[in-house]
């Protein structure tokens, strides 16, 4: 068994229960002298400030706002981020999911890479947005990543933020083919966004 493989032995599957009870069902925030969490302190205070300012939401910051059908998150693109891949390594996530599970993406081992979520919020200001990764190799799970994207107010524009830069491992051992199960949630356990998608660790770009 690989390094990896005993960092995450007994992973849990149910990445929803793993994460707590949702924000609706959390006590109320306490009162100071203790301070409310990070996210809660960026959601009260945008929340405010919208009331402050109604005619932001009269507006609409796109349209979008009065068609219910439009979800409040869009999660449209994931991307892995390499200076040296040879091209772009970029998934599209408004089209065809299935796609994605037959043309695997990807890395040479040994490399430092990022990703980048870009998405949308339309309607409401969303808290406590997270990504998570569960990685699979042989139908088990081997590697297990949660990476926190933050509380958005809505806006016109894309939101794109970047993970911390990390290192494919390297080694004859963790070559090979991996399937990873994504999903896009927040403090309130709204499901965004969930897909599965290929990934491919090999010795060079080119094998």
């Amino acid at each position: 068994m690989t390094e990896m493989e005993r960092a995450a032995a007994g992973a849990d599957s149910s990445w929803l229960s793993a994460l707590g009870p949702p924000a609706s069902q959390c006590p109320p925030l306490p009162t100071a002298p203790t301070r409310p969490h990070a996210a809660a302190r960026v959601c009260l205070a945008w929340g405010a400030a919208l009331s402050q300012h109604p005619d932001v939401l009269a507006k609409g910051v796109h349209g979008s706002w009065r068609d219910a059908s439009v979800p409040n998150v869009q999660v449209t693109k994931l991307t892995l981020m390499c200076e040296q891949a040879p091209g772009p390594i970029t998934m599209d996530l408004t089209g065809d999911l299935e796609v994605l599970q037959s043309r695997p993406f990807v890395l040479k081992e040994g490399v430092d890479y990022r990703v980048k979520v870009s998405f949308k919020v339309n309607r409401e200001i969303v808290c406590g947005l997270k990504c998570l990764h569960l990685t699979y190799r042989r139908g088990r799970p081997v590697d297990r990543d949660v990476f926190m994207v933050g509380s958005y107010a809505p806006r016109a524009e894309e939101y794109e933020v970047v993970t911390p830069a990390e290192e494919v491992p390297r080694g004859r051992l963790v070559r090979g083919s991996y399937r990873v199960r994504s999903l896009v949630t927040d403090d309130d356990k709204t499901e965004h966004l969930s897909w599965e998608w290929g990934l491919c660790i090999k010795k060079a770009w080119e094998d």
